[in-house]
């Protein structure tokens, strides 16, 4: 899936007959998984492994290859995207998919890159949290409660049980993701990502709006420090070293979290 989807997305008209086209794949984890596989053997060299547009083979080729994470990529129809990689894009180095892959693996394609597109509404709202250590730390106990089981403890989405997910959490210090206004970040925490293991946190009522404003906090700390560190001792005493205060502080903040109740079935 070489170049061109970003001019597809933008003034080119879709090829006719997909836009109303419905995938018969299911969206769940075989899917996923032979999309990603496909993906990687197909779409990778142009599109790079994260479907950023930076692929090797990529940045020789003009028009760029699209970055396939991009909104404008998520508000195509599956059918529309569909059409994309089966028909290639003239003038382009998209190729017609079609001639390679079978129907089946074109829609698992399309199914594990609308997972990794992200779609959301404009969202003003701003974090009401003051930006001080106690609620930094706060932001951390309520984040490993929720967030660091698949995110990692360094937030940097590398875990031993995000391994076994399909699409693989999110390194959530990535500028991509450290872009999104607060409100957005917030809107996913209460909804989750639909396709993605990431839940809706909030809406749940797993975690209530103080809580998910305080691991956003937490979150931008980590996303505006460059040296961020791949364990939390040695991000605990550089944090230390910033805020001499929270030796204290730290121990201030109450210790005994509840655990988080499943959700509700």
């Amino acid at each position: 899936m070489s170049g061109g989807l970003r001019s597809y997305a933008g003034a080119l008209r879709p090829p006719e007959g997909y836009k109303n086209i419905v995938l018969t794949r299911p969206n769940d984890g075989p899917t996923l998984l032979e999309g990603r596989q496909v993906f990687a053997a197909t779409c990778a060299a142009c599109h790079g492994p994260e479907l950023r547009g930076r692929g090797l083979s990529g940045v020789n080729i003009l028009p760029h290859p699209a970055d396939l994470r991009a909104p404008r990529i998520g508000n195509l129809t599956d059918g529309e995207l569909l059409g994309y990689i089966a028909e290639g894009v003239p003038g382009t180095g998209m190729p017609a998919w079609k001639l390679v892959l079978t129907r089946p693996q074109m829609e698992a394609v399309a199914r594990y890159v609308r997972s990794r597109t992200l779609i959301m509404p404009e969202d003003a709202r701003t974090n009401p949290l003051p930006d001080i250590p106690a609620q930094i730390v706060l932001g951390r106990q309520n984040y490993m409660q929720t967030c660091g089981a698949c995110h990692g403890t360094n937030a940097r989405g590398v875990s031993p049980a995000g391994r076994s997910l399909q699409p693989r959490p999110a390194d959530l210090t990535a500028p991509e993701v450290q872009r999104y206004s607060d409100g957005q970040l917030m809107w996913i925490l209460e909804n989750g990502i639909v396709g993605t293991p990431m839940r809706g946190w909030v809406t749940e009522k797993v975690i209530d709006k103080q809580q998910a404003w305080s691991i956003l906090r937490y979150l931008r700390y980590l996303g505006r420090d460059e040296d961020n560190p791949d364990t939390f001792p040695v991000f605990k005493d550089r944090f230390y070293s910033h805020y001499p205060v929270l030796q204290s502080v730290d121990n201030s903040v109450p210790q005994n979290i509840p655990s988080l109740p499943d959700p509700p079935k």
